[in-house]
């Protein structure tokens, strides 16, 4: 398996269903197993218009003076496991397995606004590389830390 395919399994397994099962336009929170742990919110999106993918914005809430906001998010498309389409965009080892492609990543203090897609078929390869691999150690710190839906999913 390579990195989108690994972020996948790890998104799978933090969320607790597949992207696709989650409902559009709703806010799903989780929280890990210590209360000193700041929750996540994922929210699904508009599906993707030029591939029909599933987009998510995956958000690590904050706490300022009693009020949480958003310290970061990555919006990230997801091909499920059995598409064959778009290998340009995010590389299979095996059209079984889905695959996850960061799209941008935004950040409050300090500021960052970096975006994958600058203009139409205009990637810059190395932002979603090291894109990539954060959702990597995000996703599989939150795993460590046993983040888990709070309430039910659809």
């Amino acid at each position: 398996m390579n990195i989108y395919e690994d972020n996948y399994q790890l998104l799978v397994a933090l969320l607790g269903c597949t992207p696709g099962e989650l409902m559009t336009q709703k806010i799903y929170p989780y929280r890990g197993n210590s209360p000193v742990i700041r929750d996540v919110l994922v929210e699904r999106l508009q599906d993707c218009p030029e591939t029909m993918a599933v987009q998510l914005y995956l958000c690590q809430l904050a706490k300022r003076l009693d009020l949480h906001y958003i310290e970061s998010k990555m919006k990230v498309r997801v091909f499920p496991p059995g598409c064959e389409r778009f290998h340009e965009l995010a590389p299979s080892t095996d059209p079984g397995f889905g695959r996850v492609e960061p799209l941008s990543f935004k950040q409050e203090d300090p500021p960052v606004n970096e975006v994958v897609y600058t203009a139409p078929g205009r990637c810059d390869a190395l932002l979603k590389d090291r894109l990539n691999s954060h959702l990597a150690t995000w996703l599989g710190n939150l795993q460590r830390l046993g983040y888990r839906i709070i309430g039910d999913l659809p």
